[in-house]
């Protein structure tokens, strides 16, 4: 699988690097959860937790995270935890609605005007966001752990606290460790992203939107991520690919 290169994505990164970070990045599973592959980071709130639109709930730290490339990896685990925590279903398809902002992979299109092609009638369309991709929004009632290059012997560097806001920021790209929580909203069956950490691993064309820049977080995760320091050099090879699907 490969990258294409689209305006939309507001990126300053070349075809080559965008490939290379997709393929250095699989999906895929760890010990603990999912890491997930390269996507760009959106709408952060991890130096805090965001406020929610209902002020019933409960401020979580969470992020969204925009996949430039297949899912199909991730959708094969979602479909696995319906049947997991839902045996009655017989098709979880229908809980994997794309076009449903309540279910676990999400178009990129419902944060995309209808006047530019998206599915929501919203104000204003949300930079580097292409119908048809996809995004997940992962979330935490604990902060995340929070990593960045370099990597030495195998592990990252933690992200101190007052570095979180300027290193994690809307528009870099970041791996992240992710597991999948059964809903517990009463009414609204399915599974939801739970976020455990995250690490940048390249920087690229800021765009706007959240608040900043865990549990069960280790630098261990992130040991073979592949990354770039600088969008001019060469980026770190780390041979390996993710499967595809309907997702891709």
């Amino acid at each position: 699988m490969s990258v294409n290169l689209d305006a939309r994505m507001l990126t300053r990164l070349t075809e080559a690097q965008l490939n290379q970070l997709f393929v250095g990045n699989p999906h895929k599973l760890i010990e603990g959860g999912i890491m997930t592959g390269v996507a760009r980071l959106s709408w952060p709130s991890l130096s805090k937790p965001a406020k929610p639109q209902n002020p019933n709930q409960t401020p979580k730290y969470q992020v969204n995270l925009i996949f430039p490339g297949s899912v199909g990896f991730l959708a094969a685990q979602v479909e696995a935890a319906i049947k997991q925590h839902y045996p009655t279903i017989t098709d979880p398809k229908v809980l994997m609605d794309p076009k449903n902002k309540n279910h676990p992979l999400k178009d990129q299109g419902l944060k995309v005007n209808v006047a530019d092609g998206g599915l929501e009638p919203i104000k204003q369309t949300t930079g580097g966001y292409i119908p048809g991709k996809f995004f997940i929004t992962a979330k935490s009632n604990r902060q995340p752990g929070c990593f960045r290059t370099p990597i030495v012997n195998g592990r990252p560097t933690v992200v101190l606290p007052e570095e979180i806001e300027p290193l994690l920021y809307p528009g870099c790209w970041v791996v992240a460790k992710v597991v999948l929580l059964k809903s517990s909203a009463a009414g609204n069956p399915g599974v939801s992203w739970g976020l455990q950490s995250i690490m940048k691993v390249a920087d690229d064309t800021p765009f706007g939107g959240g608040e900043g820049g865990g549990t069960n977080a280790s630098p261990d995760d992130f040991g073979g991520a592949a990354f770039i320091e600088d969008p001019n050099a060469i980026l770190v090879p780390n041979s390996a690919s993710a499967g595809g699907s309907s997702w891709d």
